[in-house]
């Protein structure tokens, strides 16, 4: 049986950030993730709230569902609602289906919008690579 998807429930814009990792001469690491493309997606945001230990605890788990991207892993991130999320797994809907489901956690606030978020990385740290 053919599985069928609403193209009207991707209704929310949101940007995917794409890990660009560089290294230094003493082989530190640095990671910096720039602007990759916006995309229309359906964000299904669940909040599960606990007491633990007397204190009243959130958690939120959100998923994005979103256009198969090739080049896609779960080092990228996405950035909506002002707030930057990391990718922890990429579910596709079906073998055919040409969509997939994205899990995901809340990093933190999003930068301005020209600026890329960079670790801190050695002195000297002119090397580009691109995983």
């Amino acid at each position: 049986m053919a599985e069928f998807f609403n193209i009207g429930t991707l209704d929310t814009l949101v940007t995917i950030r794409k890990c660009v990792i560089t290294s230094g001469r003493q082989g530190g690491k640095s990671y910096t993730f720039t602007d990759y493309s916006t995309v229309y997606a359906n964000v299904d945001l669940r909040v599960n709230e606990q007491v633990n230990e007397g204190n009243l605890e959130q958690g939120e788990f959100i998923n994005l569902t979103i256009y198969k991207i090739s080049e896609l892993t779960t080092r990228w991130q996405v950035s909506f609602g002002g707030r930057i999320y990391e990718i922890t797994a990429i579910d596709p809907i079906s073998r055919l289906s040409p969509v997939c489901t994205l899990s995901l956690h809340d990093v933190g606030a999003a930068p301005a919008q020209s600026e890329t978020v960079e670790t801190a990385a050695p002195a000297g740290d002119n090397s580009e690579e691109e995983d």
